[in-house]
């Protein structure tokens, strides 16, 4: 394959870690992009956004046609990627490490959304290094280091322990004992935090939090929510 337009035409669909949607236009109007149906010398919108909504009901994909991608979640944001794919008759989908931006309820859902498409004769290829997700949705694995295949696996008949140890050529400890944490007195604490970017809209919204003596803290801001927003 020398192009995405061959790709297409073979049947292969790609969706990017990082999305290539247009945040200003509809679901339906970023499905169709580049394959929009006509009518005389219009596009026939009435006639897509029913095909895009009996595809995403179909598929477990709903996404509510109409609403512009901007004012999606992350997690509906992927699945117009996958019906974006499909649209285009897409009957192997390569997935780049599509969990890596989801919550746990959000790679959930996913999951059970890709078993429906694997139910229906779809081939996924899905791109990770998480091992629990590789062990729990995939069949076969292909182990690369540095470029270089390493093996092919039945999931089944590999431990996360042999996978690791093919990806970085040597024993991995994947479980580690931590001392228990004895934090102190709180340093910091915020209420209701809220962040405006440059075109006005909240960047940060409504975050509440403390910080204690002896602790580390990770704030579950979404970076794609941040950078659309700023």
């Amino acid at each position: 394959m020398t192009s995405p337009q061959m790709a297409i035409k073979l049947g292969v669909g790609m969706v990017h870690q990082h999305f290539m949607l247009v945040p200003s236009l509809t679901v339906t109007e970023n499905i169709i992009m580049g394959m929009e149906p006509v009518k005389g010398i219009r596009v026939d919108l009435a006639y897509a956004r029913k095909q895009v909504e009996e595809m995403g009901k179909k598929f477990n994909l709903y996404v509510d046609p109409d609403k512009k991608v901007e004012d999606l979640t992350v997690g509906q944001k992927q699945r117009v990627e996958i019906l974006k794919a499909l649209f285009r008759g897409a009957k192997i989908l390569i997935l780049d490490e599509p969990t890596a931006v989801l919550t746990p309820q959000e790679t959930q859902e996913l999951f059970d959304e890709l078993l429906h498409l694997k139910q229906n004769d779809y081939t996924i290829i899905f791109i990770s290094h998480k091992l629990q997700e590789v062990k729990q949705i995939c069949d076969r694995i292909t182990i690369i280091r540095r470029g270089v295949t390493m093996g092919v696996h039945e999931v089944a008949s590999v431990t996360e322990q042999d996978i690791s140890r093919l990806m970085v050529g040597r024993d991995v400890i994947l479980n580690t004992e931590k001392a228990p944490c004895h934090p102190g007195e709180t340093l910091v604490k915020i209420k209701d935090l809220v962040i405006l970017g440059e075109n006005g809209k909240r960047a940060v919204d409504r975050i509440s939090f403390s910080l204690r003596k002896g602790r580390s803290l990770a704030l579950p801001v979404w970076k794609e929510t941040v950078r659309q927003n700023w």
